[in-house]
C-alpha cells in the first residue's frame, strides 16, 4: 500500500472541498486573474452546441499544415467556447452580458496563439470538473440503451 505524504493529502483534501462547495475558479486571462463561476447546465449545453459547429479535422497525409490552415477559418467557435465557459450562458441575457461575451471572445481571437488557446481550454476543462457532466450523460444514455422495449404488438389490417 502506497503512503501519501502530508502535502499530497492536503492537496487532495483541498480539491475535494473545493469541488464539494463549488468554489469559484480563478484563472489568468489577458494578464489578469479572473474569477468565474462553475458552468451551469445551460452553459454546458450551449458549449456543446458550439463544439458541434467545429469542422471535422481529418488532415491528409503529408499535408497537415495546409489542412490546418484550410480549417482555421472555420475555428471561430473556439473563441466563443472559451468566452461562454468564462462568462457563462444565461436565459435572460442583458446587454452587458452580451457585451462581456463579445469582449472576451474578441480578446481570445486577438491575443492568443493556438498553443496558448490549447493551454487555456485545457485549464478551463480541468478546473471545471466537466467529467462529472459527461459521466452523468454517459450513464443515463447507457440506462436508456439497456431498458427493455415494449413487447411486439399484433398488427391488424386496416378496417378490421
Amino acid at each position: 500500500m502506497n503512503r501519501i505524504d502530508k502535502e499530497e493529502a492536503r492537496v487532495l483534501a483541498a480539491k475535494a472541498a473545493e469541488t464539494a462547495i463549488e468554489k469559484d475558479i480563478t484563472l489568468e486571462f489577458d494578464g489578469k486573474k479572473v474569477r468565474m463561476k462553475r458552468p451551469t447546465l445551460r452553459t454546458l449545453i450551449a458549449v456543446s452546441a458550439e463544439i458541434c459547429k467545429l469542422p471535422e479535422f481529418a488532415p491528409t497525409s503529408g499535408k497537415e499544415i495546409t489542412s490546418a490552415l484550410a480549417y482555421a477559418k472555420e475555428s471561430k467557435p473556439l473563441a466563443k467556447i472559451i468566452a461562454m465557459l468564462m462568462c457563462g450562458v444565461k436565459k435572460d441575457v442583458c446587454f452587458w452580458h452580451k457585451f462581456s461575451l463579445w469582449r472576451t471572445q474578441s480578446k481570445v481571437m486577438d491575443n492568443y496563439t493556438p498553443k496558448e488557446l490549447n493551454v487555456l481550454l485545457g485549464r478551463l476543462f480541468a478546473e471545471m470538473n466537466l467529467t462529472d457532466f459527461f459521466l452523468i450523460t454517459t450513464s443515463l444514455s447507457e440506462i436508456v440503451l439497456t431498458m427493455p422495449t415494449r413487447g411486439v404488438v399484433k398488427t391488424t389490417q386496416s378496417g378490421q
